[in-house]
């Protein structure tokens, strides 16, 4: 027998107890879901990997060729968004397109061999990343001093 407002147990809002406020139920992170279920899946993607290896050549360009036309679908709608008027948004556009450099390098070295220039391209290509990374960084540690600073005014 189904009840009309069947929360199975939970309070009135169907939040579980200690469940942070704001998130509808079904956003909250599935009760099987651990770092052990999170390793048991590469586990497993391991030994497929390793049952597909003749093929796992041609397979890597197949997926660096849909990573980067994901990459390009992405770039092309977000360019249509407001993203320059955040910095979170600047940020996501120049993470996007550094990796989109980063996979159009590892897929024409993967299918036209090693060609002049690669290994300085890639390089300035990885420093770009790395400098984009520690830009997230700096980004996060700015709004977390904001939200102290709004915290402690209050």
């Amino acid at each position: 027998m189904t009840r009309a407002n069947d929360n199975r147990g939970l309070p009135p809002d169907g939040r579980e107890e200690g469940a942070p406020a704001g998130l509808p139920r079904g956003h909250r992170r599935p009760s099987w879901f651990s770092w052990f279920g999170l390793l048991s899946v590469y586990v497993v993607g391991g030994v497929l990997a390793h049952a597909l290896r003749p093929w796992l050549s041609d397979l890597t360009i197949y997926t660096y060729a849909a990573a980067e036309v994901g990459g390009l679908v992405f770039i092309a709608r977000y360019a249509r968004t407001e993203w320059r008027t955040h910095p979170w948004g600047r940020h996501v556009m120049a993470f996007m397109v550094c990796l989109e450099v980063l996979f159009t390098l590892a897929l024409s070295r993967r299918i036209f061999g090693a060609w002049p220039g690669l290994a300085e391209v890639g390089f300035l290509a990885s420093a770009t990343f790395a400098a984009i990374v520690w830009w997230r960084a700096w980004l996060q540690f700015a709004g977390e001093r904001q939200i102290r600073r709004r915290d402690t005014a209050d």
